[in-house]
């Protein structure tokens, strides 16, 4: 049976340096263990893509800092954190095209890191409507393969350089909610020699894409055994456009679901 361990410290600080502004930092380590799916699965059965499992797969590990600054006023909340993540071991996965074969096996591409930056805005226009916006920039870089040198520089497959999600909310107290989300994924690569299009003008480069979510939650409140009932209607693609996810997979479009929560 496979094993795993790993011993992840972490330390942070906060400074209230007035009644509007505060200063936070932190760091650690991380550790995120290879997926059963990358150790054990496989799939040869497609002649023209075939996955391989490879179940030496090292752990991944990482070191997280940050620094940020939190400024609050009475109706509107900021903040912005910069930050810094390194990556040994990462866990990628790589291509290989052979005549009309393309095959794919996760693997331990060696270090990469990511520096970047997030800001938070948070806002209320009253005590029933509000908005809110957050966007982080990325920048990613393989700084290390032991199997092909060529990459070191390239960006870390499938990390977007920038994300963003902006958003209203109306909430009537213990009667109804509801929340409109726009949500953005800057334009990734999807593997490591960061390929546009390859000779047979596939494309391995995905485009960026923006999608609207809808939440609506209805909430009925009783004296009884059962003290409280919500209903949820989700949304998620509400205009049902259509994108690639990644290099095998298509989004399915729009989403809906419906679900009930009981409180006692």
């Amino acid at each position: 049976p496979l094993s795993k361990n790993s011993f992840n410290p972490e330390v942070g600080g906060y400074w209230q340096v007035s009644d509007h502004i505060a200063l936070r930092a932190s760091m650690g380590m991380g550790f995120i263990p290879p997926s059963p799916s990358n150790l054990y699965y496989e799939n040869l059965s497609n002649p023209g893509n075939r996955t391989l499992s490879n179940p030496g797969l090292k752990s991944e590990k990482s070191f997280t800092a940050d620094v940020g600054l939190d400024v609050v006023f009475s109706r509107i909340d900021i903040g912005i954190t910069p930050f810094y993540t390194l990556w040994q071991d990462k866990v990628e996965y790589t291509y290989a095209v052979s005549d009309a074969v393309t095959t794919r096996r996760a693997e331990n591409i060696g270090e990469s890191d990511s520096k970047g930056v997030e800001i938070q805005l948070k806002g209320s226009i009253n005590d029933e409507f509000g908005a809110f916006f957050n966007y982080t920039y990325n920048r990613t870089e393989i700084t290390k393969n032991n199997a092909d040198s060529s990459v070191v520089g390239n960006d870390v497959p499938d990390m977007p350089g920038h994300k963003f999600n902006a958003g209203i909310t109306y909430e009537k107290q213990n009667d109804y909610s509801l929340k409109v989300l726009w949500r953005y994924v800057g334009e990734r690569f999807l593997d490591q020699d960061n390929t546009d299009r390859d000779a047979k003008g596939i494309r391995w480069k995905r485009n960026a894409y923006h999608v609207v979510d809808l939440i609506a939650i209805k909430r009925f409140l009783f004296d009884g055994f059962i003290k409280g009932l919500d209903l949820t209607l989700s949304v998620e693609n509400l205009f049902n456009l259509r994108y690639d996810k990644w290099f095998f997979y298509r989004d399915p479009g729009r989403v809906v679901m419906l679900e009930t929560g009981f409180k006692f």
